[in-house]
Order: C-alpha cells, then structure tokens, then sequence
C-alpha cells in the first residue's frame, strides 16, 4: 500500500510538471531526519523518501524511491516494528546501500531550493 502511494503521488505529481523530489526530501541533501542518512561518497542524492518513527522502541518506517538508468524508478517501503530505532535506521540504509549498488542507482536530477517551498504558493 505505501509503495502505491508513493507511485501514486508520482503520477499525480507529474501531471503538474512538478516531480517527487519537489515534495519529499532527498536523502543527505535536504534538512530533515534524512540529511544525515545515506551521505556517504556517491550516496548522496540517490534517495527521495519519507521516514516515520513512534517511539523508541516501536516502529520506524522509509519509504521512497530511487532511480536506476537500467530499471527506471525503483520504489521501497521499510518497516521495521519491535526493534530500537537506531539499529532499524542502520538495518534500512544497509539494505538501501546494497540495493544502490545492485541496481546501479543514479542521483535524482535534483538542486536543493534555499527557499522554502511554501514561499512560492499561489493561491488561485
């Protein structure tokens, strides 16, 4: 269900010109709980997704997308449930990383805004 709905933002996303990465943040790029997650040399960039966490010890979830020249937009969904959070966050890059490496991801054509997003609605 999550991945369909990332597919789905996508399309409607596309519609308006507009692209994932216009709405979500890229991994070790943008402010926010993945700036500082797969940064590392030519990780940055490559992850467009949206994390959620409850509690300590209680559920931690990514979900996104990545993009690869041979297989196009690879969507993912990560749910961890009854681990520390800390060790999950590790458990979903190392799987990423991997699945980076597999599929020959590329960065998303993509330029951090330094201005927020919001600075720019229209109301019509």
């Amino acid at each position: 269900v999550t991945v369909r709905l990332i597919r789905s933002l996508e399309t409607d996303l596309a519609r308006s010109g507009h692209a994932l990465t216009d709405v979500l943040p890229v991994a070790g790029i943008d402010d926010g709980t993945l700036r500082a997650r797969l940064n590392g040399p030519g990780e940055a960039g490559h992850v467009v997704g949206k994390t959620g966490t409850y509690g300590d010890y209680g559920a931690c979830a990514l979900a996104g997308a990545i993009r690869s020249p041979r297989y196009g937009t690879i969507y993912f969904a990560i749910l961890n449930r009854g681990i520390p959070i800390v060790p999950a966050r590790r458990r979903q890059d190392a799987f990423l990383r991997e699945l980076m490496r597999a599929v020959g991801s590329e960065p998303w054509p993509y330029r951090r805004d330094a201005a927020p997003a919001f600075t720019r609605a229209r109301v019509e």
